[in-house]
């Protein structure tokens, strides 16, 4: 399978102005034939959620955060440094939302891949150990 140039413009087209709508099937299913810039994607969708948490609505900036990690898990992997970001910010957002289990679970996913990449000592892994720490 090869995305032809016209169609890696539409997908990155897709991505910034309607990133909801594309189908989590597409970016888990041939993840290798993706552009590049789907990234950048990834992180501008991430920085968008930050618009409706700061306007007070948890559920839409938990869709547009649990949107930015699947396009991060498919460009990456899950297991990278920018994933570790939005997971970051979705573990915000289910604390927000009442679910400090789920917080929990998300925080640890963070911590674990910044203290891989980054070290424990590294001011994100420092953040995400004080939002852990921060639900007891």
């Amino acid at each position: 399978m090869q995305l032809s140039s016209l169609g890696a413009d539409l997908l990155n087209q897709c991505a910034f102005l309607a990133p909801e709508d594309i189908p989590v099937e597409l970016l888990n299913s041939g993840v290798q034939y993706l552009p590049e810039s789907l990234a950048a994607v990834a992180i501008d969708v991430n920085n968008l959620g930050g618009v409706p948490q700061a306007l007070g609505d948890m559920e839409g900036a938990k869709k547009m955060y649990e949107r930015a990690l699947a396009i991060g898990e498919a460009t990456y992997g899950p297991d990278h440094p920018d994933v570790a970001l939005v997971v970051n910010n979705l573990g915000g957002i289910l604390e927000a939302l009442g679910d400090p289990e789920g917080a929990k679970k998300i925080f640890e996913q963070a911590l674990r891949i910044f203290t891989k990449y980054l070290g424990e000592d590294h001011p994100d892994t420092v953040t995400v150990q004080n939002n852990l720490d921060s639900l007891s």
